[in-house]
Formats: structure tokens, sequence, C-alpha cells
């Protein structure tokens, strides 16, 4: 059964090297309006190419954020029964992609973020995307872990938790799935692209380095 990650985070504005928390921001406009745009103006090519494309699962609409995978890079596809394989090609008018999930969640400005590879967009690639699409005008987002800073620092410097991990069993996320909220329609909308998943959801934080002490 495969597991799938859900890592949390929080929007916030950026301006002048500060973040700064800020009210709920309108998300549901927003995704309203990109449901009925163009693709060309859903997308932004800066260092990758990105899409967005909204997918509204039981009234609720949730982004799934793909980086467009590059005409380099090496795709393949084998026959399981025969054991041939071949080359896939991509032409002017299709494309192959990696996608991300992501719930908008009620409070604050927190978004989930599932992966479907390790190549598909993080939240620093959503950051880039929120910014150049210009959603909100004259407002720059920054993307940060849902922990604050100082509970950060506390988790750091402790002996015991670098790492906070919460599984949800397949029987757990199937009555969640059954409640109303965001973040249960996420979980629908994963078991529908999925089938049957683990949902692992981590924090984690990495360990500094001691400094080493050169002899004077």
């Amino acid at each position: 059964m495969p597991e799938r990650t859900i890592a949390f985070f929080e929007i916030v504005t950026s301006a002048s090297g500060e973040q700064v928390r800020v009210p709920p921001m309108e998300w549901d406009r927003a995704l309203s309006g990109l449901a009925m745009a163009t693709v060309q103006e859903r997308m932004v090519d800066k260092e990758v190419t990105l899409v967005g494309s909204v997918a509204t699962v039981r009234e609720q609409d949730h982004l799934l954020l793909h980086r467009v995978k590059d005409t380099t890079e090496w795709l393949s596809m084998m026959d399981w029964s025969t054991g041939e394989w071949h080359e896939l090609e991509q032409n002017a008018s299709r494309g192959f992609v990696d996608t991300s999930a992501i719930c908008f969640l009620p409070f604050g400005n927190v978004v989930g973020i599932m992966q479907g590879s390790v190549s598909a967009p993080t939240n620093k690639r959503l950051e880039t995307w929120l910014n150049e699409l210009h959603l909100f005008p004259d407002t720059r987002l920054a993307i940060r872990p849902v922990l604050s800073k100082a509970e950060v620092e506390r988790l750091g410097t402790a002996r015991g938790a670098s790492r906070i991990e919460i599984k949800i069993g397949n029987h757990k996320a199937s009555a969640l799935r059954g409640r109303n909220g965001r973040l249960a329609s996420f979980l629908r909308q994963a078991h529908e692209a999925y089938g049957d998943i683990n949902v692992t959801m981590i924090i984690s934080v990495p360990r500094k380095r001691p400094r080493c002490r050169h002899p004077g």
C-alpha cells in the first residue's frame, strides 16, 4: 500500500526581509478565478515550467500544481508482460508532468502539500508560482513551515526530538474522509487519485552541526 506524506506550511507576506502573518486571504475566490483562466494564464516559466489547475471535490476547490518535465528528461515505458520498453516522446501539444496536490485550509493561511513524486513541486515552487502569477497584486508571499521560529529553536535544541511523525492508517483516513472540511476533502481526493493509502504527516528539524574548534 503506498504511503504519502502531507506537509503543512503557512503563507505569509514578505517585505524588506521580514515575514508577517496576515488575516486569512481569499483563497476560494483566487481558485475560482484560476479555474476559468487559460493554460497560458496559469503557467509560469522560471527555472522550471509550472502549471496550476483546480480540482473540485465535493464543492471544495483544491490546487494541483504541475512541474512540466523537460524535453531532455529520459522517459521510457515498459510492458510488464513482454519486458519490452520504448522511449516516450513529447510533442508540441502534449507534455508529461509531476504533480503535487495542495489544500488551502480554512484557518489562517495554512496549506497542506502532498507531492505525487520526489520531483513534484515543493513549497518553494508553490511560492514562486503564486508570486509570478500575482494572484494578490502588490503582495509578496512567502511559504514557511507551520511551526513558529521559537518552536523550531526548541526542537533544534531538544535532545530527544528533531522529527515529529504522525501516521494515519487507511482505516483512520477512511473515517476522516467521511467528515466535512477541507482536510477531509483533501484525503478524499488523494484516495480517488491513489487508492487505499497510508498518510504520514512529518515535521522535521535538521540538527545543527557542532562547530569545530581549531587549536590556537
